[in-house]
């Protein structure tokens, strides 16, 4: 008797596999082995996300300000959107892709640095700058 074992493996990792042989009279055989799965080179190329175009932008102490920041993953993946360097008061929603909030000041420059990452830890990043003008 043969067999075969076919199909086109996903997801990396080790997969321990046992196979057991009956014949017409009931007895059986088995045997186990380990089947690893790894991804060789240029094969399931997994894409980086991309950030939208950053733009600098004013913002004034007191004032409710939104900006959405657009981004998206080839893949299809999930992600997760981070901020740094925002000035105080404004902060990041990774989930609506925005920055938000009523900056505090001090009024100043300020240069902020935004970082996407899928699942897979691609990043994409980008920077742009905030300048916060008095009321």
């Amino acid at each position: 008797m043969t067999g075969k074992l076919h199909g086109i493996p996903m997801v990396e990792g080790d997969y321990p596999i046992t196979v057991i042989a009956e014949d017409e009279q009931g007895l059986t055989t088995s045997t186990s082995f380990v089947m690893e799965v790894f991804r060789p080179i240029g094969f399931w190329t997994f894409h980086p996300p991309t950030l939208g175009p950053l733009s600098d932008y004013d913002v004034t102490i007191g004032t409710y300000n939104r900006r959405v920041l657009t981004a998206t993953d080839y893949d299809n993946s999930a992600f997760y959107l981070h901020a740094e360097g925002l000035p105080p008061g404004l902060r990041v929603d990774p989930t609506d892709q925005e920055i938000y909030g009523t900056p505090t000041g001090p009024a100043g420059t300020y240069i902020v640095t935004v970082v996407m990452r899928d699942p897979d830890n691609l990043v994409d990043t980008g920077m742009f700058t905030i300048t916060v003008k008095e009321p």
